[in-house]
């Protein structure tokens, strides 16, 4: 009666190990893919905060040119008046040594 009371208890204890077995590694496999998606997150975050650098530092560099071109008149040497093209046709349209420089004397800083 003893030994089957025993053998009772260990079968008990024995599906219970195997019930915690099957749990942690289940608990393994979720930890696993959580790690691997916090990696990736963390990649595409550092992929990201580069970009945003790139960015800012294409606004900052626009912003030196913008100021710069502020107080600058362009003038063409066909012309005998004073011209401020608009940006498109300055890029796309004429190219640079048709243009002569002159910078305006007020000292803007906006």
């Amino acid at each position: 009666m003893w030994s089957a009371l025993q053998a009772e208890v260990n079968q008990g204890l024995q599906e219970g190990l195997e019930i915690l077995k099957q749990q942690k590694a289940l608990a393994e496999a979720l930890a696993q893919g959580r790690r691997e998606e916090v990696q990736g997150l963390k990649l595409q975050v550092k992929d990201l905060t580069g970009r945003l650098t790139e960015a800012e530092d294409r606004v900052q560099q626009g912003e030196l040119i913008r100021r710069k071109l502020h107080n600058t008149i362009l003038v063409h040497p066909a012309l005998s008046t004073i011209v401020e093209p608009c940006v498109e046709c300055f890029i796309h349209c004429v190219t640079p040594c048709q243009w002569q420089v002159l910078v305006r004397p007020s000292k803007c800083t906006s």
